[in-house]
């Protein structure tokens, strides 16, 4: 089973700090955590090398640590890790939990949980031969066999005479056998007997999969291969080479999809300031310039008499006018505020935004208290005036139309004059003239430009 911790907020661009932890729980019901495969991680700026990995059988669980230094935990970053599960043979559906770390600027994971499943896979190749079993102990002492028939046993010969003793005589024939005596205890244990056959393969495993880490366009893939792609798992159904997992593919399934786009965490503390870093070393000390010859001192004269105080001089003629300082640009702008101009009338625009526009020049026209020269004229509108129209723009100076004109049409936004200017004295009047053609969408506006002062 492969789980994986992905950051699926657009918005979000937090970094992850040393000594984060995610813990993934799961649930008894579907299975014993024996193991873990190798750490993977999608991501420009973090590594595997980065994250440890702690499994806690006993509490079906494996804990993931950062300790690499704080880095960016960009959106579609994520951390795979492969669980070995010891699973039932029946299929089952099970919960999978996510603790992410508290305190440290991540929201609630969402969803706080996945139902995920154990099905029957596919039946693997067959495994290599086991090895031989130990010698079994000896067997048990078999029964003694039956009794054989007692021999029979011949009358015997009356009692003769006592005669004179003879000489000896030669040994007698042996006699019969007696009875069977009663069965002996056991005998001391025999050696050790020579090993066994090999005993029979076993029966072939199930097939797992191999998982390979990010899906690569160059990398040839065959049935069983399981990748990281967008956020989610997929795993191959086929031999395929630059063929990218998605729905529907001949060449790949969905194995684990991404979840929903949690919502916006808030926004963490500020972090202390780094340390102050350590004095660079002095560079070293250029060469001396040769040495001047010494001149020769010259005598000391006498000390002359201190003479007497003279007259003050004549005041001296004033000095000629000095040059004109160098006038600075100023910025001037205007607009509709919160109105629309009307699509189906001229309208007349202010200079700056506390009046409002007006189909009669005279209720916005203001008198510059400076006179100076206009350039740089430009429109920003909120919107476009829509495909086959147009709104048009006139500066105006004394109720007269000037040189200074630029227009908004079609899909645009924004348009400028950059190239005509318009001189203006004292107390001249300026407005802006907005003419719509086609009955434009109604838009509001914003226009500025550079007056530079006269010195």
């Amino acid at each position: 089973m492969l789980a994986c911790i992905a950051n699926q907020n657009p918005s979000s661009g937090r970094a992850i700090r040393t000594g984060d932890r995610f813990v993934i729980a799961v649930d008894p019901e579907g299975g014993l955590v024996t193991g873990t495969g190798p750490l993977s991680v999608t991501s420009s700026a973090l590594a595997a090398p980065d994250f440890r990995v702690r499994a806690s059988y006993s509490a079906n669980q494996v804990t993931i640590r950062y300790a690499g230094e704080a880095r960016t935990f960009a959106f579609g970053d994520s951390i795979c890790i492969p669980l070995v599960l010891e699973a039932s043979e029946a299929p089952v559906t099970f919960a999978i939990t996510l603790d992410s770390p508290s305190g440290s600027g991540y929201g609630p994971v969402v969803p706080p949980f996945v139902l995920a499943s154990v099905i029957e896979g596919a039946t693997g190749s067959a495994g290599p031969p086991g090895p031989a079993g130990a010698q079994g102990p000896p067997g048990p002492q078999g029964p003694a066999g039956p009794q054989g028939p007692q021999g029979e046993v011949a009358p015997a010969g009356a009692q003769g005479p006592a005669g004179p003793a003879g000489a000896a005589g030669e040994a007698g024939p042996q006699g019969p056998p007696g009875p069977e005596g009663a069965q002996g205890p056991p005998g001391a244990q025999g050696p050790e007997g020579p090993e066994g056959p090999q005993g029979l393969p076993g029966p072939a495993g199930p097939q797992g999969v191999a998982f390979q880490g990010a899906w690569g366009g160059a990398v040839t893939y065959v049935a069983n291969d399981l990748v990281t792609h967008d956020g989610q798992a997929w795993i191959a159904v086929g031999e395929s080479v630059g063929e990218e997992p998605t729905s529907p593919s001949t060449a790949w399934a969905l194995f684990a999809a991404k979840g929903e786009a949690g919502a916006q965490g808030p926004e963490g503390p500020q972090g202390p300031a780094g340390p102050q870093g350590s004095q660079g070393p002095t560079g070293p000390q250029g060469s001396a310039g040769p040495q001047g010859a010494q001149g020769a001192t010259g005598a000391q004269g006498p000390q002359g008499a201190t003479g007497p105080q003279g007259p003050t001089g004549p005041q001296g003629p004033t000095g000629p006018q000095g040059p004109a300082g160098t006038v600075s640009p100023q910025i001037i702008q205007g607009g509709t505020a919160e109105q629309n101009v009307q699509a189906g009338t001229v309208n007349f625009l202010p200079l700056g935004s506390s009046l409002p526009r007006s189909a009669t020049e005279s209720e916005v026209a203001q008198s510059l208290p400076v006179g100076g020269t206009l350039s740089g004229f430009r429109i920003t509108l909120n919107g476009t005036p829509g495909t086959g129209k147009s709104y048009a723009f006139v500066v105006r100076k004394n109720g007269a139309s000037t040189g200074i004109t630029c227009t908004v049409a079609d899909a645009g936004s924004s348009c400028a004059d950059t190239v005509n200017s318009v001189a203006f004295a004292v107390g001249d009047t300026i407005s802006v003239m907005v003419t719509p053609t086609s009955a434009p969408n109604n838009r509001r506006v914003s226009w500025l430009a550079k007056f530079v002062p006269d010195p």
